[in-house]
């Protein structure tokens, strides 16, 4: 019978995996934070420098594809960092790793604040009226879904609190 083992018991020696593990956090850290939370500076209305206006898009530390300002699926990567990071620390205390998370989570705080105490999107919270009347919308139930398990994720496998409290107050718009 196959059973599940806590991340924590699982070491990994010098291998393939290991260094494809080695590649995979180094990535995670060469993000830029402000390019991960930049479409929930836009949603929170907040101006960073180069972020409003680009003149040169191969060149600027902006996220393009599914994450450019126009993607309606824009900011589902955070949630995927924010996972992936707190997984890291739980398996390997890397510190490193967590004391981005930690920062990036502190921003989103200040999004959600600056969104009204509640909200913290990437994207608008009009998507939701229109799947609520059948419009044609891409997923934002994904896209929030996956901001909402990496704070999750950020608070049960590298103790964040401040993560669950973003998670409560978010919670709070849902029911709303």
């Amino acid at each position: 019978m196959i059973q599940s083992i806590s991340s924590e018991k699982v070491t990994l020696n010098p291998s393939l995996f290991y260094n494809r593990a080695e590649h995979n956090r180094n990535y995670l850290l060469s993000l830029d934070n402000k390019a991960l939370l930049q479409n929930f500076y836009i949603e929170a209305g907040i101006t960073l420098p180069n972020l409003m206006v680009v003149e040169d898009p191969e060149n600027s530390w902006l996220h393009w594809g599914w994450e450019a300002p126009s993607s309606q699926l824009r900011g589902h990567f955070l949630g995927h960092f924010l996972s992936a990071a707190a997984m890291l620390y739980q398996t390997n205390h890397d510190i490193e790793m967590k004391a981005k998370m930690d920062v990036i989570i502190q921003e989103l705080a200040k999004c959600q604040e600056e969104n009204g105490g509640r909200w913290v999107g990437s994207i608008p919270e009009k998507y939701f009226t229109r799947l609520e009347k059948n419009k044609q919308i891409w997923s934002p139930q994904y896209t929030m879904h996956k901001t909402l398990m990496g704070l999750l994720d950020a608070y049960r496998f590298a103790g964040n609190k401040q993560a669950l409290t973003i998670l409560s107050h978010q919670a709070d718009w849902y029911v709303e």
